[in-house]
């Protein structure tokens, strides 16, 4: 059971803490389908990629689903069809934020690593990356699209995902019975990356 006070608020879903994994522990390792979660700016896609290489496993970016070139809007139904269909492969790894596609991607998930980073560290790294990456194209991003600087995406990153997204995962992962590594720092993403390797 988590018992650090930065985990504290988790105890109202006692499902999914009693769940969770520790670092020091070999449960979890090989599994064919892990799911990366956390708010923008939080990691997501630099631990998938490199996960990815460690395992072999392809990686599917969320978000590149939801629109098409020149960031035009994807219809929703045929954006949740695609990642469906990526959920009910077998092997995959699958980061985003987004809930729509949660249940799905929760139904088919071996593994959960939970990236739980600051809001503050998450918005900071969300506005360098703006800048680093403004009109240029990402791994992360659509086909066809560019980095941009978006205050839309600046609040969701502040106030949207914490208050809204944040609370909803919880409680849909307290549902469930699957391990859940909760990551907090980079020291835990570094050693969970060496066990990993180690077990490749």
């Amino acid at each position: 059971m988590v018992t650090n006070s930065g985990a504290a608020f988790l105890m109202r879903y006692a499902n999914y803490v009693r769940h969770e994994c520790s670092l020091g522990v070999s449960g979890g390792f090989g599994m064919k389908r892990i799911m990366i979660i956390g708010g923008q700016g939080a990691g997501k896609t630099t631990l998938a990629l490199r996960l990815g290489k460690i395992t072999g496993l392809p990686v599917v970016h969320i978000d590149k689903s939801y629109h098409l070139p020149r960031w035009k809007v994807r219809p929703q139904a045929a954006a949740l069809a695609e990642l469906e269909g990526y959920a009910n492969s077998e092997r995959w790894i699958m980061d985003g934020d987004d809930f729509r596609s949660f249940g799905p991607r929760l139904k088919r998930a071996e593994l959960i690593i939970y990236l739980h980073v600051s809001t503050l560290r998450r918005v900071a790294r969300v506005i360098k990356r703006a800048v680093q990456s403004f009109d240029k194209p990402r791994v992360d991003l659509p086909d066809g699209c560019r980095g941009k600087v978006s205050f839309g995406g600046l609040k969701w990153a502040a106030y949207g995902y914490p208050m809204k997204i944040r609370p909803a995962m919880h409680k849909a992962m307290a549902q469930v019975d699957v391990p859940v590594f909760h990551l907090r720092s980079e020291s835990d993403v570094e050693k969970l990356e060496t066990k990993l390797a180690v077990r490749g």
